[in-house]
């Protein structure tokens, strides 16, 4: 009988320690996976500033390239030239997203797209990505994987979100689009939602399944980027990207490329003390002049964070 009981105990004890050597090796594993986030963007010059203000927040960034004031095969070629000019500084990689299968015609899209899909005549002439890389292929997938979560930013419209949607679900913790609560009786969508309206009504419970808050700057102002507040931007290398970038071609600034709405996600995972939500929509509290000093002084801080993490 004490035989019995003394192997049981060592069985016991054998079988504990198994277990907690299992529980050791998943919690090594999970240190191993990154903190990571996907930026859906449309390469716009608020994107751009929005790209690099984040960056630097987390472990591994995702860019998807959607279609919206440029197109996705161009888009990916300014995703990637914006990566290689800051290469060192992040650990990235960039996927060419969808189009919509019907998306609403702009006149002054289609006046200026040569223009945003140079990079604002930043690159020489618009070319196409150097390789194609498509959202939802195996690269992509194994990428995910290797994230413990994903904090996900809706920057364009949503047409390349339905497509990878399934693919992050259980690793999305958050996610922040610009725009407004998408509702049919809404009369003002926004940009993102009314360039692709099929993809952006899709969405559905998906908003709550994805944790989804939304951000719109306030329509009583004007809040738009100056010449000024980009000739602040002068001592690392990402903020003269940015200013070199932006006066490539200082005459293309309309109200659309000044305008600093995806800015307004940015700088939330920056300070959010300066906004209120309100159900899943955040306002600003900011006038248009408090918001561009403090965008200023955040992006400063933000590339100073980016040298840093090279050297």
């Amino acid at each position: 009988m004490n035989k019995v009981i003394f192997y049981l105990s060592l069985f016991i004890f054998m079988l504990a320690g198994c277990v907690t050597q299992q529980e050791s090796v998943v919690k090594e594993d999970s240190k191993k996976l990154k903190n990571c986030a996907l930026i859906d963007s449309d390469f716009a010059l608020d994107d751009l500033r929005a790209i690099t203000l984040l960056l630097p927040k987390y472990d591994y960034t995702l860019l998807v390239a959607t279609e919206g004031l440029s197109r996705p095969m161009y888009g990916t070629k300014i995703g990637e030239t914006l990566l290689s000019q800051l290469i060192g500084h992040y650990n990235g990689d960039i996927f060419q997203g969808e189009s919509p299968v019907r998306s609403t015609a702009y006149s002054w899209l289609s006046e200026k797209r040569d223009v945003y899909e140079q990079m604002n005549s930043y690159l020489p002439m618009r070319l196409p990505a150097s390789q194609k890389r498509s959202v939802g292929n195996e690269e992509f997938r194994q990428q995910v994987d290797s994230c413990h979560k994903i904090t996900l930013f809706l920057l364009s419209p949503y047409s390349s979100f339905q497509i990878y949607k399934n693919i992050i679900a259980d690793k999305v913790s958050e996610t922040f689009s610009y725009g407004t609560y998408p509702s049919p009786r809404n009369k003002d969508l926004g940009f993102n939602c009314e360039y692709d309206k099929e993809s952006c009504f899709k969405l559905g419970r998906d908003i709550q399944k994805f944790n989804m808050s939304f951000f719109r700057l306030p329509q009583k102002y004007k809040y738009n980027l100056t010449a000024a507040d980009l000739n602040a931007l002068q001592n690392t290398d990402p903020e003269k990207l940015i200013k070199d970038i932006h006066f490539a071609n200082s005459t293309s600034w309309n109200q659309v490329e000044a305008q600093m709405a995806d800015d307004m996600v940015a700088l939330y995972m920056y300070a959010p003390q300066f906004f209120q939500k309100k159900g899943r929509q955040y306002f600003l509290k900011l006038n248009p002049e408090q918001f561009r000093q403090q965008w200023v002084k955040t992006f400063k801080i933000a590339a100073a964070t980016t040298v840093a993490s090279k050297n």
